[in-house]
């Protein structure tokens, strides 16, 4: 068994998964240049400080960097889904992936999610066993590396 993909479709997103993201991508967030992103999710791919997920419905990036210069820390950087109930799980279980892999990784503290977009990802991050941090501009959220409610 994966660790990562336990009991679910997710898997690593290949170049071929390439058109399909872009047109979730477009149609969710339809103001936005997100052909923009493609250079960044094929960058992603194939750095060792990111992963780049796919679900039937739904896809995500998410990123280490350095903090300090010695400390892993772990974020969501792109998660977008086609409308529909099972988007809600997938992208819960894209999620819970990520942060596996954060931990995996070394990454110390928290995996940080937050959105520019207007979407509040509350009660993903809460289902994880997050909690919403102080946040000047829009929500952002702090879920556990510690395995919490993995």
């Amino acid at each position: 068994m994966n660790a990562l993909f336990p009991n679910s479709t997710v898997r690593r997103f290949t170049e071929a998964d390439i058109p399909w993201g872009l047109e979730i991508a477009k149609e969710r967030y339809p103001n936005r240049d997100v052909s923009l992103g493609v250079q960044y999710v094929r960058w992603s791919m194939g750095n060792a400080n990111s992963i780049v997920l796919r679900g039937a419905v739904a896809f995500g990036v998410a990123s280490i960097s350095m903090k300090y210069g010695f400390e892993k820390r772990a974020r969501l950087d792109i998660l977008a889904a086609k409308a529909g109930n099972s988007a809600v799980i997938e992208a819960l279980q894209i999620v819970r992936a990520m942060v596996r892999w954060a931990a995996l990784q070394g990454a110390q503290g928290y995996f940080r999610i937050d959105a520019d977009t207007g979407v509040d990802f509350g009660p993903l991050a809460r289902r994880l066993g997050g909690h919403e941090v102080d946040a000047k501009r829009y929500p952002r959220y702090d879920i556990p590396l510690d395995g919490g409610r993995l």
